[in-house]
């Protein structure tokens, strides 16, 4: 049941949440996932078109909402990965609907 319940939520964000509050989201659930004994979890080995496919959008979008959080000091971005500088304003960006 925990499954459905969780990909319900993820089809919703799909359907309705904009390109910066699922990207933000989907970097939270990554970072979430490497646990408080991780050595780095605030960097995510993800590429932007990985990210890209796995909330359905063009590797466009996620480029775009990823250059606009660089100059504002949010991430960092390198090959394949990328820095969260600011949690917080992550934060509030996935709460955004």
């Amino acid at each position: 049941m925990a499954k459905v319940r969780q990909s319900a939520a993820h089809t919703w964000r799909l359907a309705h949440q904009p390109t910066a509050a699922r990207l933000a989201s989907l970097l939270l659930e990554v970072l979430a996932s490497a646990g408080p004994e991780h050595p780095s979890p605030a960097r995510i080995p993800m590429s932007q078109a990985e990210l890209a496919v796995a909330l359905g959008l063009a590797r466009s979008s996620v480029a775009s909402t990823l250059a606009r959080w660089r100059r504002e000091g949010v991430v960092e971005t390198g090959r394949a990965h990328i820095v969260l500088l600011d949690v917080e304003a992550i934060e509030r960006e996935a709460a955004r609907v």
